[in-house]
């Protein structure tokens, strides 16, 4: 195929509709058949190992009713993971009958209006009735005095010739990371696959981590739906950049659990058991407390 396509490049030049734009279509289609990264590093190569945390909703009995409920404490564990807090990104978690689905997302919001936002997302009659945004999106605000500005940045390219390796796991690259401006206030560097961040006196302040399983076939039983990419930070590096910029963090972290089922089950006949969509709010001053409603 590539000694075709390398004919034709030879002898034939190269043919951009004007009605889609400038994009090149021979450029575009030689990436999909090149590796995923820029820097000539493979997928695989950012790949991280399943985080070990195990969550108190896997513990409990299979006939407890709690089981059926996200609780206070389910938010609390998907937000804080040892001494690092989970600030954006989604992952799934399983036993072999349940799976979780968790979602994070924060944004910084001006602190004589944090509290208001606060309350009024917290009176939405859905989680998609509102949306937490990401650096440069267009769903961040600033006017009428009201400031709800992203700071990470996640836009992952699609894969390319190496999505299809079996040890790249199904992730996706670049990882979610901090905005540029967040970078350059807080003196930031990092290493070629973006995980770890670090302060200007080398201590690590920020985690990047992207995870996934190879499914030899999707419909399988024993497929393992534990996936994820999440972007964590420390306490105290999160109050510095709050006081430098002089902002509070609203934070969203979103829950869903449903039942896990087999090939020959039908998903529609238990749906009961399926948890809607949960969320809760907090708010991270720069006093470094974190409030709820």
């Amino acid at each position: 195929m590539m000694i075709v396509a390398g004919n034709l490049l030879a002898s034939t030049p190269t043919h951009r509709d004007s009605e889609y734009g400038e994009v090149d279509e021979f450029a575009d289609w030689l990436d999909r058949h090149d590796l995923s990264r820029g820097d000539r590093r493979w997928l695989w190569d950012r790949r991280d190992p399943a985080p070990l945390e195990r969550y108190s909703w896997q513990d409990r009995k299979k006939d407890d009713d709690e089981e059926h409920r996200i609780t206070s404490d389910d938010f609390e564990e998907a937000l804080k993971i040892g001494d690092m807090l989970n600030l954006w990104g989604h992952w799934t978690t399983a036993d072999s009958k349940y799976e979780q689905s968790t979602h994070v997302y924060s944004a910084l919001v001006a602190p004589d209006r944090s509290r208001s936002l606060l309350r009024a997302l917290g009176t939405a009659g859905s989680v998609y009735d509102y949306a937490i945004p990401g650096a440069g999106s267009d769903m961040e605000i600033d006017k009428f005095g009201f400031a709800l500005k992203g700071w990470v940045v996640d836009h992952s390219r699609d894969r390319a010739l190496d999505g299809m390796d079996r040890w790249a796991g199904g992730i996706s690259f670049p990882p979610p990371m901090p905005a540029r401006r967040v970078i350059d206030l807080m003196s930031l560097t990092t290493d070629l696959d973006n995980r770890l961040w670090k302060n200007s006196e080398e201590s690590v302040v920020m985690a990047s981590q992207v995870w996934g399983h190879y499914d030899e076939a999707k419909r399988h039983e024993s497929s393992d739906p534990e996936r994820g990419s999440r972007l964590q930070a420390t306490l105290d590096f999160m109050v510095g950049v709050l006081t430098k910029l002089d902002c509070d963090l609203i934070i969203e972290v979103q829950i869903d659990r449903r039942r896990r089922y087999r090939p020959y089950e039908s998903s529609i006949e238990n749906d009961k058991e399926r948890i809607p969509t949960t969320a809760k709010l907090y708010l991270l001053g720069a006093d470094g407390q974190l409030r709820t409603l």
